[in-house]
């Protein structure tokens, strides 16, 4: 066995896992009883993750399931693990000229950031 982690994170690697819930279950097992899960991917509605569902070139490779927090939370909940903060990642630097609908709602154009820590029984 590995040994057991204070910390497990997946950064912009989670949304490529191709059993997303299999990936919690085995990341549960490798964590502390008080330990932090973190999981930092783009959020479904980013603008190229979105115009990307839309493309007409074959994707090859690593599958994509970009999950909003909400689907992230309840997946995390069947694993034993209880949401505990999200946050949204600006899109862009916020001291940009650029005043669009990114800099207002950051979590819907850029990505997010959700820590989980062990459900107590």
């Amino acid at each position: 066995m590995l040994g057991q982690f204070d910390l497990i994170m997946f950064v912009g690697s989670f949304e490529h896992a191709p059993a997303p819930a299999e990936q919690l279950a085995a990341a549960v097992t490798l964590l502390e009883p008080s330990g932090k899960l973190v999981v930092i991917m783009p959020h479904p509605w980013n603008p190229s993750v979105f115009m990307g569902r839309f493309s007409t070139v074959a994707r090859k490779g690593a599958p994509f399931r970009h999950l909003t927090p909400r689907h992230l939370s309840r997946l995390a909940a069947r694993s034993g693990l209880q949401l505990e903060m999200v946050n949204g990642l600006p899109y862009r630097a916020l001291n940009t000229v650029d005043r669009t609908i990114r800099h207002r709602w950051p979590i819907v154009a850029g990505a997010y950031i959700a820590q989980f820590r062990p459900a107590v029984a």
